[in-house]
């Protein structure tokens, strides 16, 4: 192995690293009310948005890691359109959490709008990715299993208390401005 591995291994990993920070910055900037949805149920339930990441990471990879491992070129792609999905529902539960945090830096008494809270929210979350061992082996999983499972939530279609009925999410018009705690 050479320096010139070396430092592609690593401009590799930084470019994974913004590209995913640019990736949860747009859900949260797209979807904001799915976005508080999925923090609202990560910080509502951990127990059970970490179950429901963990059933949906292994049901979905499973199946997709079969499909894409088919010789057929259509199974294939869907393998592919599997793993995808996954990593969209994971960018939402990811912008949740990471507007949680940028919410809890705004809080500590600093003051800064609510789009500098989220970016610094993002940086911290996949930053604390990329710490050696424990961020690689623990934060990192942890951290995609509670996305997955806050993102169900965020996608499940709200009940209106009056009826029991399900009927689509209320879309705002305007992105909610963002509270102290980073709530709506």
């Amino acid at each position: 192995m050479t320096i010139g591995d070396v430092l592609a291994a690593m401009g590799v990993l930084a470019a994974v690293g913004v590209g995913w920070a640019a990736a949860l910055l747009l859900a949260a900037l797209a979807f904001p009310e799915r976005v508080r949805r999925a923090a609202e149920a990560t910080v509502a339930a951990p127990g059970a948005c970490l179950a429901r990441g963990l059933g949906i990471f292994v049901a979905t990879g499973v199946v997709a890691g079969a499909l894409y491992h088919s010789p057929a070129g259509p199974v294939r792609l869907l393998g592919g359109a599997l793993w995808a999905g996954l990593g969209l529902m994971a960018a939402l539960g990811s912008a949740g959490i990471a507007r949680l945090l940028g919410g809890r830096i705004q809080g500590v008494g600093t003051h800064m709008t609510p789009f500098a809270a989220l970016t610094r929210g993002t940086a911290l979350y996949v930053l604390a990715g990329y710490l050696p061992i424990l961020g690689w082996f623990l934060i990192a999983p942890l951290a995609l299993l509670f996305s997955l499972g806050g993102a169900w939530t965020a996608l499940r279609p709200v009940r209106s208390p009056a009826s029991g009925m399900a009927g689509p999410a209320p879309t705002p018009l305007a992105p909610p401005e963002l509270g102290a705690g980073g709530m709506a």
